[in-house]
């Protein structure tokens, strides 16, 4: 059973492929009952890791030192306990930052911005509800 303001973490990695991860963890916090659905929010505390060798080397640079700041990352999930299942969730991750890289033996610096936003939402079957005569 979860109560107002009820709190827990989980670890998280995130894939960046050859710019490397983001790792730390979402820290979940139940928000109470929302017209009959239990509203949890969460924050998501991730700092960029580099990549490794193999992976940084399908780029046509090498990336050496990288500083990225977090806009904005969260979200939330609305779960019908009557149901067992979640009904919808939103989320947003969005970083900015720069990047030091090496291009052909130059030095450059390279900004990047990393913006992804999602919606999800359950609808209930019922292609099935009708009977066949």
């Amino acid at each position: 059973t979860l109560n107002a303001n009820d709190r827990w973490q989980q670890p998280l990695t995130h894939s960046w492929g050859p710019l490397g991860s983001w790792k730390g963890q979402a820290d979940y916090r139940y928000d109470g009952e929302d017209d009959g659905l239990n509203l949890v929010v969460y924050k998501l505390n991730l700092n960029h890791q580099p990549p490794d060798a193999q992976a940084a080397g399908t780029l046509p640079f090498q990336p050496s030192d990288a500083t990225f700041q977090t806009e904005k990352a969260g979200g939330m999930i609305l779960f019908d306990r009557r149901r067992g299942r979640v009904e919808r969730a939103a989320e947003t991750f969005h970083v900015r930052g720069t990047m030091e890289i090496n291009l052909l033996g130059q030095k450059a610096s390279i900004g990047i911005v990393e913006q992804q936003d999602f919606q999800l939402r359950i609808y209930e079957n019922r292609l099935g509800a009708h009977s066949h005569d």
